[in-house]
Formats: structure tokens, C-alpha cells, sequence
């Protein structure tokens, strides 16, 4: 099952590197990819196919990286947000590192 997330990461050397090494080591096979900058972060949308695995463990386990801020799940294509994507996304979070806002959303917790 493809799932496409947003993944908010700080500027650090090697951030990217962990969080795809992740990804791979969790059985999960990046299909799409895509990184910009913005004011003080990375912004990494992906498309993942996870082979059955539940997107809620891989959300929680991308959070428990030092520079992961936040990770949301994208409905639609990785690498296709427009600005009204990106409203609607930054709306719906999937997990906040600093809280549990939204977990239930996507079923932790249940």
C-alpha cells in the first residue's frame, strides 16, 4: 500500500540519511521523494510503499529521530502539494514530537 507522508526535519548533517536508513530498515520501500527548504527546516515528502506495515508505527518511530519535528500523513501524490496542500496538511497532523496531539487520528492509542 503506497502512503505518501510530509516529514519535517531540522538542518543537521546526516538528517536525511537517518530518516531514509529508517524507512529501509523498517521494510519499507521509498518510491518517491522529494526535499525543499523553508524558514529553518527541511520539508521531505515521500511516497512509501509499506508493504502492509501500519503508517502509524512508522510515524512514531520517524518521531523518536533528534531531528524529526513532525510527521504528517499527505492524501494524494508526494512531490504535487500546492499551497492549499500544504494548509490542509499542516491541519491534519499525523504526530507531533513534542505532544500526542492526533495520534488518535490515525488510530494510536486505540
Amino acid at each position: 500500500m503506497m502512503v505518501h507522508l510530509e516529514v519535517r526535519l531540522t538542518y543537521a548533517e546526516g538528517a536525511l540519511l537517518r530518516t531514509l536508513g529508517l524507512i529501509q530498515r523498517r521494510g519499507n520501500t521509498v518510491g518517491q521523494l522529494t526535499l525543499h527548504g523553508e524558514s529553518g527546516y527541511q520539508v521531505l515528502k515521500l511516497g512509501i510503499d509499506t508493504h502492509g506495515r501500519p503508517v502509524e508505527v512508522l510515524g512514531r518511530q520517524l518521531l523518536r529521530l533528534h531531528d524529526v519535528q513532525a510527521v504528517s500523513r499527505v492524501d494524494g501524490e508526494a512531490g504535487q502539494a500546492t499551497a492549499a496542500d500544504t494548509a490542509r496538511v499542516v491541519g491534519k497532523p499525523i504526530a507531533r514530537s513534542n505532544s500526542r496531539v492526533g495520534l488518535a487520528a490515525i488510530g494510536v492509542g486505540r
